[in-house]
């Protein structure tokens, strides 16, 4: 930047070193010339300057587009986290079903024992003649307990869990469903949008080609300035609107940028054709699979069920529990 700084000023300089010297056009024309390279030099260096690496253009249609939100939206990855979860608490109240081993290792070391005055006490202590205790114990255990009957505690926190973690798959099934009905909106709306900015690129020009003819016409007397003031409304307005249709096709392709977890600054482009289908039944079918299919409604059942095992648990705690241990 500051070497073309410097080729911008240097004609600038010799210009007016060159007029203080001789104002004859001679020395002008000669200045000129001189000056015509390095204008050319300074473009050539301005066209030599790398580009920043822009990422390429993503094609997308509109089955690509919902796959894309699908896998890489991140209320998906939550959702199927909340599913790992619950799988994971299936598996611990399945675990108090089997046996439970504990191991247990102590050592007690004792000063003084070895000495005269500590021996005897311990001998009278324990009532044993010539008892020498070491100073130092280890002492080990091992038990094994197996849980017989708990009042079907463990049977419904087992059912509970795997209830839950229906629950939340059908939630994660009710999130992929939200954000597929996201992703084709929102890339109807881009199609959309870019369909207007097009429109209004079309009418500017049509409009600007309107104000040269006019602008033409009042040079030759045909028309008043009246026309030529209206048609040059009428070029601005166009510009207006183009400028409108820009910026709402641009907050459409940030809307899919932020759908897809794509960068801000992801260049996108959209196929034209998109499938289209007519519902073959009634509007009572329509409803009456809806609510059969749902998966909100599917999660909302699996809950209610573990509310039932999980009610049956507590209700476990006041019968007697057995358990057998070694």
């Amino acid at each position: 930047m500051r070497s073309a700084s410097l080729l911008t000023l240097l004609p600038m300089i010799l210009l007016s070193a060159a007029l203080a010297e001789d104002d004859s056009s001679g020395a002008l024309d000669q200045l000129l010339g001189n000056v015509g390279p390095l204008l050319e030099a300074s473009e050539a260096y301005h066209s030599a300057e790398e580009p920043l690496d822009a990422p390429e253009t993503l094609v997308l249609d509109l089955a690509r587009c919902v796959d894309l939100a699908i896998a890489q939206n991140a209320q998906v990855l939550v959702a199927d986290t909340e599913v790992a979860l619950r799988e994971s608490q299936t598996g611990q109240a399945q675990a108090r079903r089997r046996p439970e081993v504990k191991a247990q290792w102590a050592y007690t070391y004792v000063d003084g024992l070895d000495q005269e005055i500590g021996r005897p006490v311990v001998q009278r202590l324990i009532g044993v003649d010539g008892y020498a205790p070491d100073k130092g114990t280890i002492t080990t255990g091992l038990t094994v307990t197996q849980i017989l009957y708990a009042g079907g505690q463990i049977d419904a926190a087992i059912k509970a869990s795997q209830f839950l973690a229906a629950s939340e798959s059908w939630r994660a099934e009710a999130v992929r469903a939200e954000i597929a009905y996201q992703a084709r909106t929102a890339y109807h709306d881009a199609l959309l949008a870019h369909a207007i900015v097009h429109v209004a690129n079309e009418a500017l020009t049509v409009f600007e080609r309107h104000l040269a003819d006019t602008e033409a016409l009042e040079s030759e007397g045909v028309v008043t300035p009246f026309e030529v003031r209206r048609a040059q409304t009428e070029v601005g307005a166009r510009r207006s609107e183009r400028a409108s249709a820009e910026a709402a096709g641009q907050s459409d392709d940030l809307n899919i940028s932020r759908l897809l977890a794509l960068p801000d600054k992801q260049p996108l482009a959209y196929e034209q054709d998109l499938p289209h289908a007519v519902p073959d039944q009634d509007g009572a079918t329509l409803k009456a699979t809806a609510l059969a299919q749902r998966p909100e409604l599917r999660a909302l059942s699996d809950a209610l069920a573990a509310g039932h095992q999980q009610a049956r648990a507590v209700k476990g705690k006041y019968l007697p529990q057995a358990a057998a241990s070694l």
